[in-house]
C-alpha cells in the first residue's frame, strides 16, 4: 500500500496536477523578435501551475492576431496585452520606422481623448504636411509619441 501510494504521488507531480489543476495560457511557440507580426501557427496553449495574474488565455487569441510585439518575447512564456500592438505602431529601425515625440509647444492646442492608434495629422499655414499614428500618449506633459518614418 505504501509503495502504491508512493508511485500515485510521483504520477500525479510529474502528469496529472498539471493537466488537472493547472491554468492553461497563451504563449508563443519559440523566441520572437521585436516588430514581429503574430499568427496563429506562432501560438499555443500552455497549462501552468498557476497563471500570473493579467496573463493573457487561450480565449483571448483573436484580440493579439494580426498584431506585433512590441519587444523582444522569450517562447513559452506568458504573454501580456501590452507585448501587442497595432501593425505599424511600434518603433523598428529596420522598417524605417521611428517614435517621435510631439510636445505641447509644437502644438496649437491638445487634442481630447487621443488614444495609441489614433491617426495625428500635421498642418503647418493650413496645409497639410503628412499624418503618422500614435503610439503612446502622456496627458501630464500634454505630450504625445508618433510613428515617424520614410514611408
Amino acid at each position: 500500500m505504501i509503495i502504491l501510494s508512493v508511485i500515485l504521488i510521483i504520477v500525479w507531480e510529474r502528469w496529472g496536477k498539471e493537466r488537472v489543476a493547472g491554468d492553461e495560457i497563451l504563449v508563443l511557440q519559440q523566441n520572437t523578435e521585436k516588430g514581429t507580426r503574430i499568427s496563429e501557427e506562432r501560438l499555443t496553449k500552455h497549462r501552468t501551475g498557476r497563471a500570473v495574474p493579467g496573463c493573457m488565455t487561450p480565449d483571448q487569441i483573436e484580440e493579439i492576431l494580426g498584431k506585433e510585439t512590441t519587444t523582444y518575447v522569450h517562447g513559452l512564456v506568458p504573454l501580456f496585452p501590452d507585448d501587442f500592438a497595432e501593425e505599424g505602431l511600434t518603433p523598428d529601425a529596420e522598417a524605417d520606422r521611428y517614435a517621435l515625440t510631439v510636445c505641447d509647444a509644437w502644438l496649437e492646442g491638445f487634442p481630447e481623448g487621443m488614444s495609441r492608434g489614433d491617426r495625428a495629422c500635421f498642418y503647418c499655414d493650413g496645409e497639410f504636411i503628412t499624418e503618422a499614428p500614435v503610439i503612446s500618449v502622456n496627458e501630464e506633459s500634454r505630450s504625445f509619441q508618433i510613428a515617424a518614418g520614410g514611408e
